[in-house]
């Protein structure tokens, strides 16, 4: 849902600050947090997954919900800041 919300304001707001011709690399840019965010946290889920559900056993411990939510805290909480202060 966040990201149905938070996604056409970007883009329309890195749109409206590039120079003319320019507006693909301004995406670019603008996209490139959130690939940064998504490399880590992907190789956390992995490695999650690895440690906490091993194919012969269960999948019952919450430490990598836990985890992942505060990846995703400081994510959100850096993103609010950044919007803040600018």
């Amino acid at each position: 849902m966040g990201e149905a919300v938070w996604s056409p304001r970007w883009y329309d707001y890195s749109m409206s600050v590039a120079p003319a011709g320019r507006e693909g690399v301004w995406t670019a840019f603008a996209s490139a947090p959130l690939f940064a965010a998504k490399l880590p946290t992907g190789m956390i889920s992995g490695w999650l997954l690895e440690k906490y559900c091993p194919a012969n056993g269960s999948c019952t411990d919450h430490t990598k919900y836990e985890t992942l939510n505060f990846v995703g805290s400081v994510h959100a909480t850096c993103a609010c800041c950044r919007l803040c202060l600018t």
